[in-house]
């Protein structure tokens, strides 16, 4: 998703994501993979869990970002907070 050594950032609010939230929104697709490799290891190849068991949540990391900014309009100054998630659909 990222060349190595690059900062992870938010195209629109331009904040850096840090880096422990970075590690989970580049590599999701991989932590998503390994944990359905679990859920089917689990269900079909054990009798660990039950097949109709439900499947645990995987909660990655997407802290929300808190940033206050200045905006200029005319000739006022506006201060916005900006409070969301890294990732728009959490």
């Amino acid at each position: 998703m990222k060349d190595e050594g690059e900062d992870l950032t938010n195209i629109i609010t331009k904040v850096v994501v840090p880096a422990e939230v970075q590690k989970d929104l580049c590599n999701q697709d991989d932590i998503n993979q390994q944990e359905y490799a679990k859920f089917i290891e689990e269900r079909t190849n054990t009798n660990e869990v039950s097949v109709w068991a439900k499947m645990k949540k995987v909660q990655l990391d997407t802290e929300k970002c808190k940033k206050v900014s200045e905006h200029k309009l005319d000739d006022q100054v506006v201060e916005l907070k900006m409070t969301g998630h890294y990732l728009p659909a959490c």
